[in-house]
């Protein structure tokens, strides 16, 4: 469906083009740009930006955010799984142990860290997390296929940039 799509809009682009280019030129105010010439070189960019504007109208207007299903549930068994941890090493502190987290409960697999030394570590290093507001909690915890398609999608606009600019 997306590929038709695509390829529909590929096509129709021109056509509205030539459509538009048949439309006598004349002249109109903006507000904030001030006069305006409608012509067959500037008709598409104004019809796309009217068709936007009239999308973003659309969506405001009713745009619902969807009930999530089982979020509530979610955010009860995260909080629980986080308590759990601090219970167990209030409960170590008392009873006169280290107030380090037991480490081992956090873990399915404590070979796949290496040494307990460096399960430690990721352990503490994990509780100086950034906000989840911030950005670099978005890149933080962005995966490797994740970067590498954004990395391609960026070369690959910047060589339709290069190739498809006037040279002056």
């Amino acid at each position: 469906a997306f590929a038709l799509t695509t390829a529909l809009g590929a096509a129709l682009g021109p056509g509205v083009a030539i459509v538009l280019d048949a439309v006598p030129d004349f002249d109109f105010y903006l507000p904030i740009l001030g006069m305006q010439r409608f012509n067959g070189m500037t008709g598409p960019g104004f019809l796309m930006a009217l068709l936007w504007f009239i999308y973003l109208v659309a969506v405001v207007l009713t745009f619902n955010e969807p009930n999530r299903s089982g979020l509530e549930e979610l955010k009860r068994r995260e909080q629980e799984g986080a308590l759990e941890p601090l219970q167990k090493s209030e409960e170590k502190a008392t009873a006169g142990e280290s107030s380090k987290p037991d480490t081992t409960d956090m873990f399915d697999d404590e070979a796949s860290l290496g040494s307990s030394a460096q399960l430690e570590e990721a352990t503490y290093a994990s509780s100086a997390e950034v906000s989840k507001n911030s950005p670099m909690y978005c890149i933080k915890h962005m995966t490797s296929a994740t970067a590498l398609c954004m990395g391609l999608i960026f070369m690959k606009r910047i060589a339709l940039e290069v190739s498809l600019s006037p040279v002056f």
